[in-house]
């Protein structure tokens, strides 16, 4: 179950350098908006399904304590274009990698 809390961490962390890309989004591919915009709306909402879910497989307070932690870290993490883009492109990698630790409870 560590892994997945990690994992959930993870995702959470490039959830939010994906919706700060969203945001600050000025190119010209609506394409890339359009998934920029998804990613950021239907894994933020996902995140914290799954952080219940957690909640109800392991000791409450790990997935929260550790969920708080990161949210601290990513609000103060500086803004950085480069990385907001690769995160972007990792998301779906995470998202899925953590939705597979949960249901094989690693």
């Amino acid at each position: 179950m560590k892994l997945f809390i990690w994992a959930l961490c993870i995702t959470s962390f490039l959830q939010f350098f994906t919706a700060r890309y969203a945001k600050d989004f000025n190119g010209a591919s609506v394409g890339m908006f359009n998934y920029l915009n998804f990613m950021t709306w239907f894994v933020g909402f996902t995140i914290y399904g799954l952080l219940i879910w957690s909640c109800f497989l392991t000791t409450w307070w790990v997935p929260i304590a550790a969920f708080g932690v990161t949210f601290v870290v990513k609000v103060v993490f500086p803004p950085l274009p480069g990385l907001e883009l690769v995160s972007a492109f990792l998301l779906p990698i995470a998202y899925l990698t953590s939705i597979v630790f949960l249901i094989m409870q690693i």
